[in-house]
């Protein structure tokens, strides 16, 4: 009811806070591009349609999963076998990467987990050896499953679990898989990030560098503030609010940095007709 879709609404923009939420996109390690309605602070928000009822597969829901350590979903509906069986697929594998994941779900539904599913009771207790009847019999066992997930996801010791893909500090960042770049390349990445030629990297272009490490790397750019403030401060060793070219240099000779950025941060993706099921 209106009452629930402001309660939702209203946990959508605390979890969000201080950010303001925009749509944004995340891409898939083939480059797919999954269009985010809206998402801020590692929280994302999506309708059901917006999932479910649009040709999404594994791949879209595990970037999701590992963009975002909280998604917020409206509107699910009591799913019925002979009118929502793609959405119900769609909607079964999406919990499974949030499952794996440890990413949280909060949502709205017409129904009660163990209620969501309804199949066809004309073909689940006769004709037990038609197709139409293996198909629905599969559909519940992989459902059940799925219930079973979304109750444990209610958990503390899940709750508290921590999010796989989580970056929130320089630690993760250290954990790239790097190369030591030539001094060349070096000075050419940092002229590269320095948008504005003072011969510093600011916290924005700072922040522009780490959007486009986590793009090249997992496929999306969202970078917690967290993130950026850990980074920076290491990186700014005398404390100036700047990172100037030996900064720079230094922090790069001991962590390195991802080769991928060197030379795709700036490249447009290849167009990719998101209109295939898969």
């Amino acid at each position: 009811n209106n009452n629930e879709q402001q309660q939702l609404e209203q946990i959508f923009h605390t979890l969000c806070e201080p950010v303001q939420p925009q749509p944004t996109t995340v891409r898939t390690r083939a480059g797919r591009r999954v269009e985010v309605p809206l998402a801020a602070h590692g929280v994302a928000r999506f309708t059901f349609d917006e999932l479910c009822n649009r040709p999404l597969g594994a791949a879209d829901y595990m970037v999701i999963a590992r963009a975002f350590h909280t998604v917020v979903v409206t509107d699910i509906p009591q799913m019925y076998h002979h009118v929502h069986y793609n959405e119900a697929r769609r909607f079964i594998q999406f919990v499974d990467q949030l499952y794996e994941h440890k990413t949280n779900l909060v949502c709205s539904a017409q129904a009660a987990p163990y209620e969501l599913y309804v199949a066809d009771p004309a073909t689940t207790t006769t004709d037990t050896s038609s197709n139409k009847s293996f198909q629905q019999r599969d559909e519940q066992f992989a459902f059940d499953r799925c219930v079973s997930r979304l109750t444990e996801m209610q958990s503390s010791a899940y709750l508290s679990a921590p999010h796989l893909e989580a970056l929130t500090t320089e630690e993760g960042y250290l954990r790239l898989e790097v190369v030591k770049l030539s001094e060349a390349a070096l000075q050419e990445l940092f002229t590269k990030y320095d948008m504005n030629g003072d011969g510093v990297l600011d916290t924005e272009e700072i922040r522009q560098l780490l959007e486009d490490v986590t793009e090249a790397r997992d496929g999306h750019r969202n970078v917690e503030e967290e993130s950026v403030s850990a980074i920076f401060t290491v990186m700014d060793t005398d404390n100036s609010g700047g990172i100037d070219w030996d900064e720079f240099k230094n922090y790069s000779a001991e962590h390195g940095v991802d080769r991928k950025v060197e030379f795709t941060s700036l490249a447009e993706p290849d167009p990719i007709n998101n209109n295939v099921e898969r």
